[in-house]
């Protein structure tokens, strides 16, 4: 049995869509708005395709973000967000792997389009990026973590479809560049290691482990933005 406050509330919402269509009301493209994203992620390189003891390669996972824009006039945006990303892993005999990424950045935006119902975009943004592998083993011969940071530059296009004056969505993607700088291992079982070191110390320490192998990473998702009236 469907609640009885449903009608009424949905209602309530498409209301002042169907009535800004029929008026005809110019979308809203100045001033302050938020984005909120939900796709599909991966990584590019040597690192993701031939994988490391812990797995054979990565496939691709689901991520989240948030990020927030102002738009001082309709054909440029600052602003910045955070993106968090699980990515999967085609796991190695006998070994539970995982892996994951998180972004933090600001960057620009332009938008070449001033009217009608579409909005192009295109961006660039910097930021910090951290991203890692964690095992175990099911004999619990060996469990632990990989990860590493460093600074990233991105780049993004997408399109949104205004139906509501202040209400957008469409489609965004985005590549990340990062230039990996350090990192941190840590095992426990075949041999003790905890440490933080320059990314390419650990050459030394992971068999077979090259720092130029290290990935780029692609997202590709669906928008919803939020407009707040000038």
């Amino acid at each position: 049995m469907r609640p009885s406050w449903l009608a009424p509330a949905v209602l309530a919402l498409l209301f002042p869509v169907a009535a800004a269509a029929q008026e005809g009301v110019e979308p809203e493209r100045r001033g302050l708005s938020v984005q909120g994203l939900l796709g599909l992620s991966d990584c590019l390189g040597e690192y993701c395709d031939d994988g490391t003891y812990a797995f054979e390669e990565t496939r691709v996972g689901v991520g989240i973000a948030g990020s927030a824009w102002y738009r001082p006039i309709a054909l440029v945006g600052l602003g910045g967000g955070l993106h968090y990303n699980i990515i999967g892993t085609d796991d190695e005999s006998g070994v539970d792997s995982s892996g994951d990424y998180f972004n933090l950045e600001v960057g620009g935006r332009v938008y070449p389009l001033e009217r009608g119902p579409a909005d192009l975009f295109a961006g660039l943004g910097l930021g910090y990026t951290f991203m890692g592998t964690s095992w175990d083993t099911d004999s619990d011969v060996s469990e632990g973590s990989f990860t590493f940071r460093g600074i990233t530059l991105s780049m993004a296009a997408g399109g949104e479809y205004y139906f509501a004056p202040q209400m957008s969505a469409g489609l965004l993607f985005k590549l990340y560049f990062p230039f990996w700088s350090s990192g941190c291992l840590e095992e426990d079982g075949m041999f003790d290691y905890d440490d933080c070191d320059d990314i390419e110390d650990f050459e030394d320490v992971i068999l077979g482990f090259d720092a130029d192998d290290l990935p780029s990473i692609w997202f590709l998702g669906g928008t919803f933005s939020y407009h707040l009236a000038t």
